[in-house]
């Protein structure tokens, strides 16, 4: 099997962790109370450890082998949605785009001109964008991958790609989060189980890591799109 990399470490492997730990808590939880409570000291901590550790291992185990799920489910849901699967609506776009002045001129203009000169690459004027806004955002999307070539290895850059990529693929493994909490919740009902109030609380608590994590990724995507730029002109 192939050794992962620093950035599938940290964007893949830690956020699906992250991801299932709500339901790990859960499944720590619900198998301590089926198991017998009433045991001497030594049993009882043979017990905690038990349980925790298996599950632990079971679920670092399954958020190693399903991390991709969570990746793809994240674009799906998500980025696709958001930015656009061709990468037309992607921060760094919006930035580049001479009408939404999210940008000084200067700056565009660096970016423009170092694109031509270094790269042979021609970007769209103020005119030519605004006859075919469309084009322009194609046309920006494919200088952003030149710009991100010539700025590999930039580890301020690094960073920010980690924690954007961290917090999409967090969304889409909570995503299955909910879905796993969800079930337990309907095997509860359905079965009159005495797990009700722990299921609601486990699921309140991933909407909650939901919401948090998707603001999150909206700024983590800003912040990368910046640190491009001005890693880009300052190169």
């Amino acid at each position: 099997m192939r050794k992962m990399n620093e950035y599938e470490r940290h964007a893949y492997l830690y956020s699906a962790w992250s991801a299932l730990l709500v339901p790990c808590l859960l499944t720590i939880w619900i198998t301590w109370s089926i198991l017998p409570s009433e045991l001497d000291t030594f049993h009882m901590i043979q017990k905690t450890l038990g349980i925790v550790a298996s599950c632990a291992v079971v679920y670092a185990a399954l958020g190693f082998y399903i991390r991709e799920l969570f990746r793809s489910t994240s674009k799906m849901i998500f980025q696709f949605p958001m930015f656009k699967e061709n990468e037309t609506r992607m921060p760094t776009t919006e930035l580049l785009l001479w009408k939404n002045k999210l940008l000084s001129r200067s700056q565009i203009e660096q970016v423009h001109h170092k694109l031509q000169a270094q790269y042979g690459y021609l970007m769209l004027d103020e005119q030519q964008e605004y006859a075919d806004e469309l084009e322009a955002r194609r046309n920006i999307v494919g200088a952003v991958g030149i710009m991100k070539e010539a700025t590999r290895g930039n580890k301020m850059l690094l960073q920010c790609n980690y924690r954007y990529g961290y917090q999409r693929n967090l969304l889409g493994g909570l995503v299955w989060s909910f879905m796993i909490v969800l079930l337990l919740l309907i095997a509860s009902y359905v079965y009159n189980l005495k797990y009700m109030a722990g299921c609601w609380l486990a699921l309140i608590f991933v909407l909650i890591q939901g919401v948090v994590a998707f603001f999150f990724m909206k700024y983590a995507a800003r912040n990368y799109a910046r640190t491009l730029i001005i890693s880009f002109i300052s190169k």
